[in-house]
C-alpha cells in the first residue's frame, strides 16, 4: 500500500483509497492502545461474557486539512465519537508554526486524544498542536499521534518535546528536503483533494 501512495504516477482515485485503508489500520492499532477495562455482559442466550471495554472516553482532533482526510476512519472504527480540529500555519518568515483556529470538545481534557495528521516531515506542527492540547489540559499521556508518514527527524523532535505522548505511524523515513519527507508522498493534501493542478 505505501508503494500505491509513494509512486507519483498513482491516480487520485487510488491515492484516495489506499490512503483511507492505510488510515484505518493505523487508527485501528492506535485505538488498541488505549487503556481497557473488564466488563460482563448478558449474551442473546442468557449466559455471561466476561470481554473488555474502553476505560475511558475519546476523541479525535484532525490537524486542518490534511488531518480531516483521517476522520472517517476513525468514525468508522467508532462510530459516532466528537471530533476537534486545529488549524496551524506555517509562518516562513519566522520559521515557526502559527495557531490560526482551535476548536476542541468542551471535555478534551477528560478524554484520551488521537491526534491526526498524516504527515509528519519537521514535528514542528504537531509539537505546536501538543500545546494547544496542553493548554486546553490535556495531559501529554492521554495523547496518541496517528500518522501515515513521519521522518526520523519528526519523531526525535515530538518526542524530546513531549515524552509521555505515544506515537502511531505507518513507515518513518529517514530525511527531510525541504518542507518534505524523502522518500515521502509528495503534498498529501493536494493528492487527496484533487487540488494539485
Amino acid at each position: 500500500m505505501f508503494t500505491i501512495i509513494r509512486n507519483r504516477e498513482t491516480v487520485r482515485s487510488d491515492f484516495v483509497f489506499t490512503c483511507d485503508r492505510l488510515t484505518r489500520l493505523v487508527v485501528e492499532f492506535a485505538l488498541s492502545l488505549l487503556p481497557y477495562e473488564s466488563k460482563t455482559v448478558i449474551t442473546p442466550t442468557g449466559d455471561e461474557f466476561v470481554g473488555l471495554s474502553w476505560a475511558s472516553s475519546i476523541c479525535g482532533v484532525a490537524v486542518i486539512r490534511s488531518g480531516e482526510s483521517m476522520e472517517d476512519a476513525l468514525r468508522s472504527v467508532c462510530g459516532p465519537v466528537r471530533i476537534g480540529k486545529i488549524l496551524i500555519q506555517k509562518n516562513t518568515e519566522e520559521n515557526s508554526r502559527d495557531l490560526i483556529y482551535a476548536r476542541l470538545p468542551e471535555d478534551v481534557s477528560s478524554r484520551k486524544v488521537l491526534l491526526m495528521d498524516p504527515v509528519a516531515s519537521s514535528g514542528r506542527t504537531i509539537i505546536r498542536a501538543m500545546k494547544v492540547l496542553l493548554k486546553s489540559g490535556v495531559p501529554e499521556e492521554n495523547v496518541i499521534l496517528v500518522t501515515l508518514v513521519a521522518s526520523r527527524r519528526a519523531v526525535c523532535s515530538i518526542l524530546a518535546a513531549f515524552p509521555g505522548l505515544t506515537i502511531c505511524v505507518g513507515e518513518v523515513d529517514e530525511a527531510v528536503k525541504g518542507d518534505y519527507v524523502v522518500p515521502g508522498l509528495g503534498t498529501f493534501g493536494d493528492r487527496y483533494y484533487g487540488t494539485d493542478i
